[in-house]
């Protein structure tokens, strides 16, 4: 039958790698990506190889970012929603930094996203209502579909 089984618990991972995660996403090889809030940062975990993460990307505390959701394409290029800043980012494998690719119109803030093809979509709220008020398509110019 069913049953749930431990993947990986925080106390196993040494401190300095620890994470509080919100958003979390796997590939179709069982590569998890988590989003690790409390350091603006993503991590990788490829079970197959090792249990202890990678960090593949990591926003610089000082543009005070509120990371929500994530989303990574076959790629490896993985995108994020940044609420605080009304922007949705992206880090391609082997790059060192994240790269703007939306910025929400005021009031609007991307809370969830999903990348198809060169659409990016994202599910806005505005910072009056936590509820989402919509889903828009962003057909991305070429310049900025990362893969």
């Amino acid at each position: 039958g069913s049953r749930l089984q431990t993947v990986m618990t925080f106390e196993s991972l040494p401190e300095n790698l620890r994470f509080h995660s919100t958003a979390m996403f796997v590939t179709k090889d069982e590569v998890i990506y988590v989003l690790d809030r409390n350091n603006n940062r993503i991590l990788r975990f490829n079970p197959a190889e090792s249990f202890e993460p990678v960090v593949v990307g990591e926003v610089p505390a000082e543009h005070e970012p509120d990371l929500w959701d994530l989303f990574v394409t076959e790629g490896g290029t993985v995108y994020v929603a940044d609420y605080k800043q009304r922007k949705v980012l992206a880090i391609r494998p082997g790059d060192a930094t994240f790269t703007e690719v939306l910025k929400c119109p005021d009031p609007w803030r991307p809370i969830a996203l999903l990348v198809q093809n060169r659409s990016l979509y994202v599910s806005m709220a505005s910072m009056a209502r936590s509820q989402a008020e919509g889903l828009y398509e962003y057909v991305m110019p070429s310049e900025l579909h990362l893969e």
